[in-house]
């Protein structure tokens, strides 16, 4: 049995990298629920309330999600990714306000001057779910040198390189993960295991992705994301009998 702390720790880590996957899968409503849960424990966290405003609107629910930013919006940390989101969901209105679409840019211009390196990880983050991979990949090239060693920014580094269809890039994206899982901690960060086994998947080296997503499901009792990407290798596999 985990101590109390490495529990907790190990459910935060496998509850956020629920939400990352289901974002990355765009299952906008799974993002929701479980972030709907972790409001629950952690209370009104802006990040959370970020994550939730995000699968609003990307289920076309701009109104709504518009109105679940406004009290985020400048809230430390949460000004760069916030703005970007709410320029994402007013251009998918049918009227598009282009006073307050012009507003936030210039919000952004005067906030990304100077943020720190949490708001370049989530403007990098958003910036990825939404397609902008050079970009992504800018403002987390940013955060690392402010942070060279977060395991956050390394592994969404990697995530970037991994799924932006430029071969040269997806094969360096496994030293970010390599470079993530290296230490001692106990249990690896989950979403640094899942982006080396997608690696793995995407080089057809099947077996290797399937031994790291047994070790996920065995640190992570539960994971929805590390048994469906498991189910994933098992059907290439043709592993019916699993």
């Amino acid at each position: 049995i985990l101590p109390r702390c490495t529990y907790r720790m190990a459910e935060s880590n496998k509850a956020m990298a629920s939400v990352l996957y289901y974002a990355r899968e765009g299952y906008y409503r799974h993002v929701q629920t479980v972030v709907t849960e972790l409001l629950k424990t952690y209370g009104s966290d802006p990040a959370l309330l970020f994550w939730k405003a995000y699968g609003i609107i990307m289920e076309d629910r701009t109104s709504e999600g518009i109105r679940e930013l406004e009290g985020i919006s400048d809230k430390r940390d949460m000004v760069l990714c916030s703005s970007m989101l709410l320029i994402h969901a007013h251009k998918k209105c049918k009227t598009i306000d282009r006073e307050a679409i012009q507003q936030l840019e210039t919000k952004i211009r005067s906030e990304r001057t100077n943020c720190g390196e949490k708001s370049l990880y989530y403007a990098g983050m958003l910036l990825w779910l939404t397609g902008k991979h050079d970009k992504a990949r800018e403002y987390i090239g940013r955060m690392l040198k402010l942070s060279p060693a977060s395991k956050e920014g390394l592994t969404l580094q990697g995530w970037i390189d991994l799924t932006c269809n430029r071969d040269a890039f997806v094969k360096k994206s496994v030293k970010y993960f390599d470079e993530v899982l290296a230490g001692t901690e106990q249990p690896k960060p989950l979403d640094a295991m899942l982006g080396k086994a997608r690696y793995y998947l995407s080089r057809h080296n099947f077996s290797h992705a399937l031994d790291l997503l047994n070790q996920a499901v065995a640190s992570y009792p539960g994971s929805v994301p590390a048994l469906l990407d498991k189910m994933k290798v098992q059907l290439a596999l043709q592993d019916w009998e699993q």
